[in-house]
């Protein structure tokens, strides 16, 4: 197992250099060798023999908890934005802004984009539909009244009940004509 580790091509690099110091360990290199020739102090490489007779192969890659980057935001800084995201919205405006969110949180607006979206969080949210505009609607009950707009779309004629126009009204007519006058 340790051999396939070390040679692969895919395995996380971690696993790999840990592999092939176990390897070397095994065939009697000492540990400043072994650290020379991968890169690593010869205090790294004792601790991983140690844990390796400790725990073996299966966790051979794995970090131990408490190990890495510590978040450098508190963990009640991420969720004041996030309540202030889902509840609130800045004075005078419809919603947040990264810049905004960022100002009156003290971070930076890359964190709070970051952070947003990492939970999926869009401040806009769903645009709620458009009413229609005065100039869309034909407003019935009103005799005579004719929408120039809804003529010019064609719907008069729905709205009618589909009463024929004049001829030379429509763009078909239009088109008719004036290629007949092209063609003769």
């Amino acid at each position: 197992m340790l051999r396939e580790v070390a040679a692969s091509q895919v395995a996380p690099y971690r696993q790999v250099v840990r592999a092939r110091a176990l390897l070397a360990a095994a065939d009697g290199v000492a540990n400043d060798r072994i650290a020379a020739d991968l890169g690593v102090s010869p205090t790294t490489v004792r601790a991983w023999r140690g844990r390796f007779a400790e725990e073996g192969v299966s966790r051979l890659g794995r970090v131990r908890s408490g190990r890495g980057r510590r978040p450098s935001i508190p963990a009640e800084t991420v969720e004041a934005i996030v309540a202030a995201t889902l509840l609130g919205r800045p004075a005078g405006q419809t919603h947040w802004s990264c810049r905004t969110m960022a100002e009156a949180f003290g971070v930076s607006p890359s964190t709070v984009q970051r952070i947003w979206q990492a939970r999926g969080l869009k401040p806009l949210g769903p645009r709620p539909p458009r009413p229609a505009a005065a100039s869309d609607i034909a407003p019935s009950g009103i005799p005579g009244y004719t929408n120039l707009r809804w003529v010019k779309l064609g719907f008069d004629r729905i709205r009618r009940g589909s009463e024929p126009r004049e001829p030379g009204s429509s763009v078909d007519d239009y088109r008719s004509a004036s290629s007949q006058r092209v063609t003769n």
